[in-house]
C-alpha cells in the first residue's frame, strides 16, 4: 500500500532526501502471483482510488517471466477495500434496467438447454446474474465469502449461496456443469487457487467462463493509470491471453474462446476522471453515447474466456 503504506506489514526503511530531510520508504520483495518469479519491473506507479475516493494507492509491476500485471507489494487484507462497495448493494429497478441493455453482452451468455444443468456464479456480487438465469433450464448456485451478504443474497433471490469455500468444494466436486466468474478473477489474490477450485468444481467437459479487465486494450492506453477498469485498490492483477493458456493447462482445462467484451462502464467511467480527477455518475451518463460508438470499433476493455474442463492438469 502506499497511503498508508506500512499498514499491511511491510518494512519501512528511512531515506534521506536531496533536501536532507528523512522520508520512510517501503522496501519489498516482488513474487508472482502466477509462476512466483521474484524479477519484475513497474509499469503503473501511485495508482489511485479513483471510484470511491479512498487514501489507498497501489503500484502495478509486470512479471517478467509470465507476464502479469499485478499489484506489488500485496495487500495482507482486502476487505477494507469494499466498505460502501455499490457492486455488492441491491439496485433499484431503473439501474438494473439500465445495466441489462448496456452491460449484458460482457456476462457469460446463459442459454436454457433440453437437458437441466448445474450453474455455479462464482462471486455473484448483487445477483444480478443469476436473476437473470432464473428462467433458463438451471440449477443455480453462487458463491460470495462474506457470510451475512451471502446469507441476504440467498433470501432474496431463493437460491443457495455458499460463504464457505471448502463446503462448497466438498458439495460439488465434479458437479458443475457451467462455472462463471464474471469480472472476479481480477479481485483474488491467488490465481492458481481459483484455477485449482474450479478444477475440482467443473465435471470434465463442463465450461468454466471468466471475464476480465484486458490491460493491454486501446482503452488502457488511452487513459493511463485513470482508466476505470484498473479499480485500484480492488483490482489485484490483471492476467492475459498467454497467462492464461498456461494457467488453462497446469490446472486441466483447455482455452476453447476468448473473445472482446462491449463493456461500456469502462471508457464511459474514464472520462469523468480525466475531466474532474473523481468518477462522478452524472457525466458517466453523459459519455455512454461516445463509449458506445467507442465500443463498435474496439471491442477491447474486457475479454471474456471459454475454458472446457479435461482433468489432465499437472497440480489437480
Amino acid at each position: 500500500m502506499n497511503a498508508p503504506r506500512g499498514s499491511n506489514g511491510l518494512n519501512l526503511v528511512e531515506n534521506k532526501n536531496v533536501n536532507g530531510t528523512i522520508s520512510s520508504k517501503p522496501t519489498h520483495r516482488f513474487v508472482c502471483l502466477a509462476c512466483t518469479s521474484g524479477a519484475g519491473h513497474l509499469v503503473l506507479g501511485d495508482c489511485k482510488d479513483y471510484y470511491l475516493g479512498t487514501p489507498y494507492t497501489v503500484d502495478y509491476w509486470e512479471c517478467e517471466s509470465c507476464g502479469l500485471v499485478q499489484q506489488s507489494p500485496l495487500p495482507e487484507d482486502t476487505s477494507i477495500f469494499y466498505e460502501a462497495y455499490p457492486i455488492h448493494s441491491e439496485k433499484g429497478f431503473i439501474f438494473t434496467w439500465f445495466r441489462k441493455l448496456l452491460m449484458t453482452g460482457a456476462y457469460y451468455q446463459a442459454k436454457s438447454t433440453d437437458t437441466r444443468q448445474r450453474l455455479l456464479d462464482f462471486g455473484c456480487g448483487d445477483g444480478w446474474f443469476l436473476e437473470n438465469c432464473k428462467s433458463k433450464n438451471f440449477d443455480l448456485l453462487g458463491y460470495e465469502p462474506e457470510p451475512s451478504h451471502a446469507s441476504r443474497l440467498g433470501d432474496r433471490l431463493g437460491i443457495p449461496v455458499e460463504s464457505n469455500v471448502e463446503n462448497l468444494l466438498a458439495a460439488n466436486a465434479g458437479k458443475i456443469d457451467i462455472l462463471t466468474m464474471n469480472f472476479v478473477m481480477e479481485h483474488l489474490i491467488d490465481v492458481n487457487r481459483v484455477f485449482a477450485q474450479a478444477q475440482q468444481l467443473v465435471r470434465p467437459g463442463g465450461v468454466f467462463y471468466f471475464s476480465v479487465p484486458d490491460f493491454n486494450s486501446i482503452e488502457r492506453r488511452i487513459f493511463g493509470k485513470k482508466w476505470h477498469n484498473i479499480d485500484a485498490p480492488r483490482h489485484i492483477s490483471f492476467p492475459d491471453a498467454p497467462l492464461i493458456e498456461k494457467l488453462a493447462e497446469r490446472h486441466g482445462f483447455r482455452v476453447v474462446k476468448s473473445s472482446g467484451l462491449p463493456f461500456l462502464s469502462g471508457f464511459a467511467a474514464s472520462i469523468p476522471v480525466v475531466l474532474t480527477g473523481r468518477f462522478r455518475y452524472w457525466l458517466f451518463l453523459l459519455s455512454i453515447p461516445l463509449s458506445y460508438l467507442f465500443n463498435l470499433v474496439w471491442r477491447t476493455s474486457c475479454r471474456g474466456y471459454w475454458l472446457e474442463a479435461t482433468n489432465e492438469g499437472s497440480l489437480g
